[in-house]
Order: structure tokens, then sequence, then C-alpha cells
């Protein structure tokens, strides 16, 4: 068997959008996942419910949206593209 090359891996920040969980609910999760993935750091940001859909494909549309987000499932079809 060929031995496995380290190849060391940039740091990495993804931006998770959630609406009804508070940041310090969120964030002893958060820390725990981080401890397993050194390397990627999870940016986590409530947002208000009121409009959220709109904001979210809005953002999405532009390239611009959340690495993870919540939604609903029955807004698949608005988000698959």
């Amino acid at each position: 068997a060929l031995p496995r090359l380290k190849v060391a891996q940039k740091p990495a920040e993804l931006t998770y959008w959630g609406l009804w969980e508070p940041e310090n609910v969120m964030q002893p999760i958060i820390a725990d996942w981080e401890k397993e993935h050194p390397n990627i750091k999870v940016k986590y940001e409530q947002h208000s419910p009121k409009e959220y859909r709109e904001r979210l494909q809005s953002a999405l549309a532009r390239g611009e949206g959340p690495d993870v987000f919540r939604f609903h499932h029955t807004w698949l079809p608005m988000l698959k593209n």
C-alpha cells in the first residue's frame, strides 16, 4: 500500500444562518464540532424569521448566501438552484 501523504489543510470559515436558536444555544454545539474539525470555524448568525425566505433566496441568487442554512422543507423547490 502506498503511504498516505499528510496534506496541510488551509483554515476555512463556514457561515451558518439559523432561525430560532440563539447563539448561546448553538455555541457549545459548534465548539464541539470545531474540536473535531480544527481547521474549520463556524460563524453562526441567528436571523429573524420575518422575510427570512426572501433574504435567503436573494443571497443565494447573488452567490452570497451562507454555507449552511435552516429552511422549511416546503421551500426546497424555491431553493433548488
